[in-house]
């Protein structure tokens, strides 16, 4: 028998969703320029806030999570990844992370420019738990 509720709780446990603890809500200079390369090239998408979380990789790199809403999204779809440098609330370069972020934004891949800054960089896989708060 408590082999039994050894392994239910072994069970439960793993289905609860892992949220990371460096989920920070994005600041609004964070998420601001990104609503507007979303809005200026799909004209009737937009994005509300999102979540960062600094990467351990760089030096003042804030992996940036956003869910992309408009016509037909919503509820939302994502979230799309970027990397965003620079202090919270004055950034200075934004890159895209993953294929939701090259789809909606100008923004350029960051692999292009720094071969670290991809989908295995420190902080991606975290900021995605961010939206299972």
């Amino acid at each position: 028998m408590k082999k039994l509720f050894m392994l239910l709780f072994l069970f439960l446990a793993s289905c609860s969703p892992y949220v990371s603890e460096r989920c920070h809500p994005a600041t609004e200079a964070q998420i601001g320029f990104i609503n507007y390369m979303v809005a200026k090239n799909t004209k009737s998408n937009y994005v509300i806030d999102g979540y960062a979380v600094r990467s351990n990789d760089f030096e003042e790199v804030y992996m940036v999570a956003t869910m992309l809403y408009g016509p037909s999204m919503e509820e939302g779809v994502g979230p799309a990844i970027f990397a965003v440098a620079g202090d919270p609330n004055d950034p200075g370069m934004w890159y895209s992370i993953d294929s939701f972020a090259l789809a909606f934004t100008d923004f350029p891949e960051g692999s292009i420019f720094y071969e670290e800054l991809n989908r295995n960089a420190d902080g991606v896989e975290d900021v995605k738990t961010c939206y299972k708060k």
